[in-house]
């Protein structure tokens, strides 16, 4: 489980922006740090007159720590995104 800084940041990020999920990659391997953020990405949902006035998602600041790149810790969190913006 996430550690108790990374919860209260996603807390915090959510009740400021309505409308953004804001996704963690939380490493859980055994012997890992417990709840150390690997990764970090926002979607945000709103409605476009462009698009007349349908809902789209906006994927934005997938940010990976330095050590978590090459694992597979980006794609994880486009695919989390994708799945959460299937849902709006």
């Amino acid at each position: 489980a996430p550690g108790p800084d990374a919860l209260s940041m996603a807390a915090a990020i959510a009740e400021r922006t309505p409308g953004t999920v804001t996704l963690l990659a939380v490493d859980v391997r055994p012997g890992a740090t417990r709840g150390e953020v690997l990764g970090t990405c926002s979607v945000a949902s709103l409605r476009r007159l462009a698009r007349g006035g349908s809902m789209v998602a906006r994927l934005e600041d997938v940010v990976t720590d330095k050590r978590s790149r090459g694992r597979g810790v980006a794609a994880a969190l486009c695919e989390g995104a994708k799945a959460e913006a299937a849902k709006r």
